[in-house]
C-alpha cells in the first residue's frame, strides 16, 4: 500500500481511536453525572417539598390554635353552650363568632371552612358554611382528639363536601382551662397542590405529588386533572414509597412514561411524596452530546483523510487535552477546565465539556447543604413537645431529642448503652416489651406506662411506636407525651361517677318511700270521701255533692301526679337494657294502648316505614304514646286529628318526627313545654299532669339523643327526636 494511502489511513486510525475512546468515556461519564445530578435534584426537591408541607401544616395549626385562644372566641362559645338554639343569646353569640372570627380567618387563611362543635354531642353549633350546622361530627377523630389537644386529621375524602380535605381540631378553653367547645377547620388543599406543583427550574416533565396509603393521589399531578383522592396509582415508585422506603428508582409512572423518581415515606401523615422526571428529558443533554461527538468524529475523520499530513500534529494535542479533561471530570473534579482556544470541532467539544462541568457544579447538592438539612432535622426533632426516640431491634438507641435526656436524666453516653426497657419497672416493663414486639411485627402500636427517671421519679407517659426501614434495617421510631394531667382527670372523673351512682341510689330509695307514703293517705281520703257520698248523698244538697266530687277528683289527680313523678325519676334507674329493636313494632304497641282514644276521636294516624334502632323498648313506647296522645288531645275542635310519624337517617342517628294538624303553639313556649309541671292551658280545657313531655325529653336524652319542637299557632306541631342506630353509648348519658 502506498504511503499516500497508508499515511492518511494511519493518521485516520490514530485520530479516530482517541476520539472514539474519549467520546465513549465522556458519554458514559456524562450519563452517570447526569443521572446522579438528576437523582440529587429529585431528592433535594423531595426534602424541600416535605419541609414546605410541614411548615404549611404547622402554620395552619398555629393559626387555628391562636384563633381558639382568643377571649371573645371562648366567651361566645360559652354562650352557645349555655343557651338553647332558639334563644336570642345563642343566635347573637353564633353571629358574633361567624362574622367577627370565622369568616375573617377564612379570607386570610388556608381554611375552606371553620366551625365550632358541642363538646358533649359533637354537633356543629356554628360554621362558616351554614349548610354544615346541626350535623353530628362526634365520631370524627378531629373532634374526639380535638377535645384534648390540637389534632391534625390526615387528608381524607369528604362525602359531604365532595372533595379532599384535611381537618384540624383544637379545644376552646376558658381561663381556668375548662373545655368549652371544639374549634375545627378544614384546610383548602388547593394551596397544598400549588406547593407541590411549584418548580425551581424550567423542566418540561418534572412532577411532584403526594400519594396516601391507599394508593390514591392526594395532590393533583402535573399531567392530571381531578385526580386527588379519585384516582389510584400503583407505579413501582409509589409501591416502594408506601412500603416505608426512601430512595430513587427507574420505572414507568402513572402515564406509562419511563421516569427517574425519588420517593420518601412521610409516616406522620401516612403519605408518600414523589418527584419524577422523564428519562427522555434527563438524558437529552448527553444524547445531544453523543450526536455532537459522533458528528465531530465524522468531520475529523474526513478532514484527516484529506489533510492527514498537515493537521496530524494539531489534532493530537487538543485530543490529548480533551482526554485529560474527560478523565478529570470522570474522577469528579468539576473545577477542571479544558480551556482550549481552538476553533475547530474538538474546540467546540472541549467548550461543551466546560459548559457541562459548570452546569453540573451549580446543580449538584453539596455536602454543606446536606449538613444544613441534618441540622434542620435536629432542630425539628428537638422542638417536639414530648420525647423522641429511634432504636433498632436489639434495643440500642440510635437517635433521640433533648427532651429525652431531660426527662430520663441520663447523659448521651449512658443512653447509647441503654435498652428502652431500662426505663420501666414491674408490670409496665412487660407490657412495654410486648408492645415493642407488636410494633416490629405489625407495623405500629402504642402503650401507657410510667417512665422511671435516673432519680427514680415516676411519670405517666403515652408512647407510640412505628416500624420503619432505613438502609434495609428495621427500626422503631416514636414519641412520648406526658399524660399526668389526663390521669389526674380520669381519677377525678371516676370519683365523680361513684358519687353520682351513690346519689342515684339514694334518690331512687327516696322516690319509692315518697310515692308509697304519699299515695296511702290519698287512697284513704278518696275512699272515705266516696263512701260518704254513697251513704249520705240523699241527705246532702248539691253544693255538698259538688264539694265531695272536687275532693275525690283532687285526690285522684294527686295520685296520678305522684305516679307520673315516680315514672319520671325512674327513667334512668329502672330503665331496661337497650337492645336492637324494630321501632315500627314499638309504634304499633303505643297505638294499641291508645286504641280507645283513637276510636273516640276518629284520629287518622299514618306512618312511613320506621327503622331498627338501639333503645329501651318500654321507654320508646312511652315516647310514642305521649307524643301521639298529646297530638290527639290538643286537636282543633272542628277537625279530625291527623298525625303522621316518619324518620330519616343522619350519620349515626335516626331522626323521628311526629306531625299533627292541631292547635299549635307560640314559639316562645318551646323551652317551657319540656319542663316538668309547665302547662300552657288550664286543666279544665286539657287534662293532664304536665309531666309527659318532660318524661319524653328525659327518655330521649338517656338514649344519647335530643328532642325539639317546631310549631305555629293554628298550624299544627312537629315534635322531633333522635335515637342511635347502633350501640354507640356505654351506660346512660344522664343521671
Amino acid at each position: 500500500m502506498k504511503l499516500r494511502i497508508k499515511l492518511p489511513l494511519l493518521f485516520l486510525a490514530l485520530a479516530i481511536l482517541p476520539v472514539a475512546i474519549v467520546g465513549t468515556l465522556a458519554f458514559q461519564t456524562g450519563r452517570r453525572i447526569i443521572e446522579q445530578d438528576s437523582i440529587n435534584h429529585l431528592i433535594s426537591t423531595n426534602i424541600l417539598k416535605s419541609s414546605e408541607l410541614n411548615r404549611w401544616i404547622a402554620g395552619n395549626k398555629t393559626s387555628i390554635e391562636e384563633l381558639a385562644q382568643r377571649p371573645l372566641i371562648w366567651q361566645n362559645s360559652l354562650s352557645l353552650m349555655s343557651h338553647d338554639i332558639a334563644n336570642s343569646e345563642f343566635l347573637k353569640a353564633k353571629e358574633n363568632l361567624i362574622s367577627d372570627h370565622l369568616l375573617p380567618r377564612l379570607k386570610y387563611g388556608n381554611f375552606s371552612e371553620l366551625f365550632i362543635l358541642c363538646p358533649i354531642h359533637g354537633i356543629v353549633m356554628a360554621s362558616s358554611d351554614s349548610r354544615q350546622e346541626g350535623k353530628y361530627r362526634d365520631t370524627q377523630a378531629y373532634y374526639v382528639e380535638g377535645k384534648k389537644q390540637t389534632y391534625i386529621q390526615n387528608i381524607y375524602y369528604s362525602q359531604g363536601l365532595e372533595q379532599a380535605t384535611m381537618t384540624i381540631g383544637t379545644p376552646i378553653r376558658d381561663k381556668q382551662g375548662n373545655l368549652i367547645a371544639v374549634l375545627a377547620g378544614r384546610l383548602d388543599l388547593t394551596e397544598l397542590s400549588r406547593i407541590m406543583a411549584t418548580r425551581s427550574g424550567e423542566s418540561r416533565t418534572e412532577d411532584t405529588y403526594l400519594v396516601n396509603s391507599f394508593n390514591f393521589f392526594v395532590t393533583e399531578p402535573r399531567f392530571g386533572k381531578n385526580y386527588a383522592l379519585k384516582k389510584a396509582v400503583r407505579s413501582e415508585g409509589v409501591n416502594a414509597g408506601l412500603s416505608g422506603k426512601d430512595g430513587v428508582g427507574f420505572y414507568t409512572d402513572y402515564r406509562g412514561e419511563a421516569v427517574i423518581g425519588a420517593y420518601n415515606w412521610l409516616p406522620q401523615y401516612q403519605m408518600c411524596i414523589l418527584t419524577e422526571l422523564d428519562q427522555s428529558e434527563a438524558y437529552e443533554p448527553i444524547i445531544r452530546f453523543g450526536w455532537t461527538v459522533t458528528g465531530v468524529a465524522g468531520v475529523t475523520a474526513l478532514a484527516i483523510s484529506l489533510f492527514a499530513v498537515f493537521f496530524s500534529q494539531t489534532l493530537i494535542r487538543p485530543i490529548r487535552k480533551l482526554a485529560k479533561g474527560a478523565e478529570e471530570i470522570g474522577r469528579g473534579n468539576l473545577d477542571h477546565v479544558v480551556g482550549t482556544t481552538a476553533l475547530d470541532e474538538i474546540g467546540d467539544l472541549s467548550r461543551a465539556f466546560d459548559r457541562m462541568t459548570r452546569d453540573l457544579k451549580t446543580t449538584t447538592v453539596s455536602r454543606d447543604e446536606v449538613l444544613e438539612e441534618r441540622n434542620f432535622s435536629d432542630s425539628l426533632i428537638n422542638s417536639l413537645p414530648g420525647i423522641f426516640y429511634l432504636f433498632d431491634e436489639t434495643g440500642h438507641f440510635i437517635r433521640w431529642n433533648q427532651n429525652f435526656e431531660k426527662v430520663t436524666e441520663y447523659p448521651p453516653e449512658v443512653i447509647r448503652k441503654m435498652s428502652p426497657l431500662d426505663l420501666f419497672q414491674d408490670e409496665d416493663k412487660n407490657r412495654v416489651a410486648e408492645k415493642i414486639q407488636n410494633a416490629f411485627t405489625l407495623g405500629e402500636d402504642f402503650v401507657d406506662a410510667d417512665l422511671i427517671s435516673r432519680s427514680g421519679k415516676r411519670t405517666p407517659y403515652y408512647f407510640t411506636g412505628l416500624n420503619v426501614s432505613i438502609g434495609g434495617k428495621k427500626l422503631l421510631i416514636g414519641t412520648g407525651l406526658n399524660i399526668s394531667e389526663r390521669k389526674f382527670a380520669e381519677a377525678r372523673l371516676n370519683q365523680a361517677h361513684a358519687e353520682l351512682q351513690r346519689s342515684n341510689r339514694e334518690l331512687e330509695q327516696f322516690a319509692y318511700v315518697a310515692s308509697h307514703d304519699l299515695q296511702e293517705p290519698l287512697r284513704m281520703v278518696s275512699s272515705y270521701t266516696q263512701l260518704l257520698a254513697r251513704r249520705y248523698s240523699d241527705k246532702l244538697d248539691q253544693d255538698a255533692r259538688d264539694f265531695i266530687h272536687y275532693a275525690v277528683d283532687g285526690a285522684n289527680r294527686m295520685q296520678q301526679l305522684i305516679q307520673d313523678l315516680l315514672s319520671f325519676s325512674r327513667v334512668t334507674t329502672k330503665g331496661q337494657p337497650r337492645t336492637q329493636i324494630q321501632s315500627q313494632e314499638v309504634l304499633m304497641e303505643a297505638l294499641s294502648n291508645l286504641e280507645a282514644t283513637i276510636t273516640e276521636t276518629g284520629a287518622r294516624i299514618t306512618h312511613d316505614h320506621l327503622p331498627e334502632v338501639y333503645a329501651d323498648r318500654i321507654q320508646l313506647t312511652q315516647v310514642f304514646q305521649n307524643l301521639i296522645g298529646n297530638a290527639i288531645k290538643f286537636r282543633k275542635p272542628d277537625d279530625i286529628p291527623r298525625i303522621h310519624i316518619s324518620s330519616r337517617q343522619q350519620e349515626t342517628m335516626w331522626i323521628f318526627s311526629v306531625q299533627d294538624n292541631g292547635i299549635g303553639m307560640d314559639p316562645k313556649y318551646f323551652d317551657r313545654i319540656f319542663t316538668i309541671f309547665q302547662r300552657l292551658h288550664t286543666r279544665q280545657a286539657y287534662p293532664g299532669t304536665g309531666i309527659g313531655l318532660a318524661l319524653c325529653k328525659r327518655i330521649v336524652e338517656r338514649h344519647g339523643g335530643c328532642i325539639w319542637v317546631e310549631s305555629e299557632p293554628d298550624k299544627g306541631t312537629v315534635f322531633w327526636f333522635t335515637l342511635p342506630i347502633s350501640d354507640s353509648l356505654k351506660g346512660d348519658t344522664i343521671s
